[in-house]
Formats: C-alpha cells, structure tokens, sequence
C-alpha cells in the first residue's frame, strides 16, 4: 500500500507560532468524586463533560494531529475517566503529539441537593464545573460557577427607619454569579461541594429551585439580615478560600446582575500561596 503523505509534520512557509491549536465540545464519559452532605466518605458520580484539547504548535511545523487528541482521551476503552487519569491523559498526548504546552479542560453540570429553608423540598441544583489540566509539568486547576443573592448594605442602611431594631422600608437586592477557580497541590485535592458551600455561605443568601412561601420570607429575612458588596463577598471567599489546605492559587470573580442599575457590578481577587504566606496574582483565570 503506497504510504499517505502526512501534510501537518511539514514545515509551514509563514513560521508564526500558534498558542493553541486542538479539539473543542468533544463529549466523554467522566467519573467524579464528590462529598454527600451525611457521610464522611466520598462518593462516586458519573457526568458527561465537554473536552477542549489544545497544544502550543511551534513555527516549523504545518499543523497539529488533530485525530491523536480523541484517540487518546478514547484509548480507556469505554471506561469512564476520572480525576487522576487526567495527567496519564496529558502525558500521552505529550509525547504521542510531540508538542509542548498540552492543555486540557473538562466542562460538565454538576448537580448538588438543593434544600428549601423551611418546607424542605428537595431538587438538585445543577452548577457549571470545570477541570483544567496544564502539562509539563503537570497542572491541576478547578473552577466552579454558583449563583447567590446578594442584598446592598448601602441601600439597606439609607431605607432603614429604625436604627436600633434595624427595621427599614427595604434593600435592593440580586442574583449575583461567583466564579471560583482554585490550583491544587494534589489530585482531587478539594471537593466541588466545599467550594460550593464556601461560595453560598460568604453570599446574603444562597438560591433555590424550589421555594414555597414561608421559604420566601426566610430567604427574604435573610437576606436583609445579611448584606453585603461585591467587594465584600469576594473578600469573604478569599478569605475561606486561603486556609484550604491544598490550595495553592486562586481567582475569584463576582458579578451581581443589578436590579435597579442598567450596569453590572464586578469584583476580583487573585493570590498565590508561596511558603506559608499569600501573594497578590494577576494570573487570570486558567
């Protein structure tokens, strides 16, 4: 059989190198771990999560093995993935493309009991959740998304009518969005759950799929008994965030959807753990 010619290992006459070249919205199984809420031990959960596979193409060579990156990230044979084959993974793909710079990031909902304030009705609440992998030397970061409430102390405190009881004719208040990515010295090295709950705790309140009325006015009281900035709910993260002990940088972004302003209001905090002590990161996020 007369050889195919291979066109990608051929050099390219421009020689301009390219950041990132690969696969994006390739679909694979997935297993993670996670933390129920009443048991020490951790379980098991399967999602199906987008994959972007990309490597850093350097100026003397035509194109990537765009089919080595499927193959590989398919050669477990219909088993599902799980966290600690992720760096094999980026081996593999290292040294099967020849290229350096190997990036790998897997998106998936993951779904999380939501339970009502005082009806307790139960649903899942599904939150969007990325694995990053950057390789060599091997990287490991992990991003969650989580919607909360967050209640303006500025507004709450000019409407208040009664200063000792806090009573006041009202706050506006908001859906906010934290995103939350975190590097870890070790693989899982924290749960989704622990970067959820860290989230909706440091928030006015978090939010449900299911409230009935006397859940409204709980998460209402709430809420107002809690107010808090952008600026402050990203403080309150940060500061849960830099005594988990396998962290060793983080990015944080809050966003609240205004109710009363045409804009938005935004708020970032990077660090970096160096020793024992944190540093200011402008890393954006991974």
């Amino acid at each position: 059989m007369k050889e195919l010619v291979d066109e990608q290992h051929r050099p390219d006459q421009l020689r301009i190198v390219v950041d990132k070249a690969g696969i994006s919205n390739l679909e694979v199984p997935l297993t993670l771990l996670y933390r129920p809420s009443d048991s020490h031990h951790p379980g098991i959960r399967h999602v199906i999560a987008k994959v972007d596979a990309y490597a850093r193409l350097p100026r003397n060579r035509k194109g990537v093995d765009m089919s080595r990156l499927p193959e590989v990230l398919f050669e477990h044979s219909g088993r599902f993935l799980t966290m600690t084959s992720f760096k094999e993974i980026a081996e593999r793909l290292y040294k099967r493309l020849e290229l350096k710079d190997i990036y790998l990031r897997f998106s998936f909902g993951f779904a999380k009991l939501s339970v009502s304030p005082v009806t307790k009705k139960e649903a899942m609440l599904v939150y969007d959740c990325v694995v990053s992998v950057i390789y060599p030397p091997y990287r490991h970061f992990v991003m969650v998304k989580v919607p909360v409430q967050t209640v303006c102390p500025c507004s709450r405190a000019m409407c208040l009518v009664d200063h000792e009881k806090q009573i006041g004719k009202g706050a506006h208040n908001q859906r906010a969005e934290v995103t939350l990515q975190v590097e870890v010295s070790k693989v899982p090295g924290v749960y989704f759950e622990t970067l959820i709950n860290i989230i909706e705790r440091s928030a006015s309140s978090p939010v449900y799929v299911i409230l009935k009325r006397p859940d409204e006015k709980h998460v209402t009281e709430h809420a107002y008994d809690n107010p808090v900035f952008v600026e402050g709910l990203a403080r309150r993260v940060s500061d849960k965030v830099s005594k988990l002990k396998n962290v060793k940088w983080y990015r944080i972004k809050v966003e609240s959807f205004e109710s009363i302003h045409k804009h938005n209001a935004v708020a970032y905090i990077g660090r970096v753990k160096k020793g024992t002590k944190w540093f200011l990161s402008t890393k954006s996020f991974v």
